[in-house]
Order: structure tokens, then C-alpha cells, then sequence
């Protein structure tokens, strides 16, 4: 006996609803989807993908693309540490929060990029790429700075940030302040997906009183 139209189509519908899809943001997302996937189908080895953290620096204290040294390094330990000190807010195991420099050619001298452990190979690569804990802390630390973004326009809203992270944040806000420098922070997390956090001098004021 032949199943009706009407019922085929529902038995459609409810395989393909069954059926895990990751959702796809950007080119680079995909990119890396389909170069773990191609990996695994001819039996490469797994490509192992990187969180990156990229600190775009503006603003008067930037003499066309020349950062003083000084500063790099202030903001780099600073931010570090509000990396680190928010892992372990979350309980995320030492050490695994941890950022590092690698040698990057890029346009500019005004952006330095820092990135995170690779990636481990996930047994379900070519399907979910998965975070790893210093994503987990980028998460929390970015909704601390879009709370400081929306505290600008309304202070009432901004939430008490203490311990650790408090002092980094403190730090990391008084260099760009006495520098006249604006800070943007770009993160890709391993599956290629980004967000993108703003650390505007009018921000800054805000953690700094945080």
C-alpha cells in the first residue's frame, strides 16, 4: 500500500530536522569545515586550528603605523592577564588560557596578533570544531567589554568587575587612557568564527571606574 503524499513529505521534513547542521557565519568558517572534512575523507592528518586575538591600536598615540614598545607590551600583558585572570573565574584548568606571540606578516605595524594553543584533534572535526578554554575565557571577557560599551551610553548598566581581572582591566584601561590610544580586539575562534570587541578611549574611562 502506498504512503500518501501528505505523510511522505512529514517523514521528509522530520529527516531533515533530525539532521545536525552546523550553521556557517563566514567564509573562513567554511574554509576550515570543508579542509577538516577533506582530511578525514583521504586520510590526512587533521589540520589543527588556532584561536587568534588581533589588537588593532588607533588613535593620536599611533604615529602613522609606529606603536611605541612600551605601550605593545603594557597592553599585551594587560589583556593577557584579563584572559587569564577570567579563565580562572570560569575554573578553566591553569595554564590553558594562556596566549601566545607567533611571527605573523601582516599590513600595518599598528595590529599585533596573538593566538592560543592549537586546537587537539576532535574526533567529530569534519562535523564541529570544537572551542577550546582560552575561547571560553574570550567569551566571558567580551561580554565584560560589551557591558563597558553599553555603559557609555547608560552607566547604571555596567556591572562591578573585582579580583584579577578587575586590576588587568584597570591597567589595560590607564595605558590606552594615557596614551590617547583606541584599542579594537578581533577573535577568531578555531572554527573560524569571529567577534570583534571595541576598547574605545570613552570605554576605557568606563572599566577604569569599574
Amino acid at each position: 500500500m502506498d504512503i500518501p503524499r501528505e505523510d511522505r513529505l512529514d517523514q521528509l521534513e522530520a529527516a531533515f530536522e533530525a539532521i545536525e547542521i552546523t550553521p556557517v557565519g563566514s567564509p573562513e568558517e567554511l574554509t576550515r569545515a570543508e579542509q577538516a572534512r577533506a582530511a578525514r575523507h583521504f586520510g590526512f592528518a587533521q589540520p589543527q586550528f588556532r584561536t587568534s586575538v588581533r589588537l588593532h591600536f588607533s588613535g593620536e598615540g599611533v604615529q602613522e603605523h609606529d606603536l611605541k614598545g612600551t605601550l605593545a607590551g603594557s597592553v599585551i600583558a594587560s589583556f593577557t592577564g584579563a584572559v587569564v585572570a577570567t579563565g580562572a573565574q570560569l575554573h578553566l584548568p591553569p595554564g590553558s588560557t594562556e596566549l601566545f606571540l607567533s611571527p605573523v606578516v601582516t599590513a600595518g605595524s599598528t595590529v599585533l596578533e596573538m593566538f592560543g594553543a592549537p586546537a587537539a584533534p576532535a574526533e567529530r572535526l569534519d562535523v564541529e570544531i570544537d572551542d577550546t578554554p582560552v575561547d571560553h575565557a574570550l567569551g566571558r571577557l567580551f561580554a565584560v567589554l560589551e557591558n563597558a560599551n553599553q555603559a557609555v551610553a547608560n552607566p547604571s548598566v555596567i556591572e562591578p568587575i573585582d579580583g584579577p581581572l578587575g586590576k588587568r582591566l584597570f591597567s589595560l584601561a590607564k595605558h590606552l587612557l594615557d596614551n590617547n590610544v583606541d584599542l579594537d580586539v578581533h577573535w577568531t575562534r578555531p572554527r573560524g568564527s569571529t567577534a570583534t570587541a571595541g576598547l574605545s578611549r570613552s570605554v576605557a574611562h568606563v572599566l577604569r571606574n569599574a
